[in-house]
C-alpha cells in the first residue's frame, strides 16, 4: 500500500514539475469565480489534496495555485478535515468545547 502511494506521490510530484516548466498556456483569469469553477475547485481538492495547488490551478482554465488556494481557504474546502479526509463525512461532528462559567459580578474577584 505505502509503495503505490510513494509511487503515485512520486508521479503527481513529476506532473507539477512538468506544469511549472511550461508555465500558463491560458492568461490569468481576474474576477470573481464562477460557481462551476468553485465546484471544480471542491472536487479537486479532494482528489489531489489540499496543498497541491499548481496541479489543482492547472485542471482550472486560465486560474493559478494562487488563486486556487484562496479560493480553497475563503470557501473552507481546504481547511475542513471533512475535505481532507472524505470519509469523515459519515461521522458526526465534535461537540464545541463548554465555555467556562462567567464570574458572578456581585461577589469580590478573587485574586491569583
Amino acid at each position: 500500500m505505502a509503495v503505490v502511494d510513494a509511487q503515485k506521490e512520486k508521479e503527481l510530484d513529476e506532473q507539477e514539475r512538468m506544469l511549472s516548466q511550461q508555465g500558463p498556456t491560458v492568461p490569468p483569469v481576474k474576477g470573481p469565480w464562477s460557481i462551476h469553477e468553485d465546484e471544480q475547485l471542491s472536487v479537486l481538492v479532494q482528489q489531489f489534496g489540499p496543498k497541491r495547488w499548481s496541479l489543482i490551478a492547472s485542471k482550472l482554465p486560465g486560474r493559478i495555485g494562487k488563486q486556487a488556494r484562496r479560493v480553497a481557504v475563503s470557501l473552507a474546502i481546504a481547511t475542513s478535515p471533512r475535505a481532507r479526509h472524505p470519509e469523515a463525512a459519515t461521522l458526526p461532528r465534535p461537540a464545541p468545547p463548554s465555555l467556562p462559567a462567567r464570574p458572578d459580578p456581585t461577589q469580590p474577584r478573587r485574586l491569583r
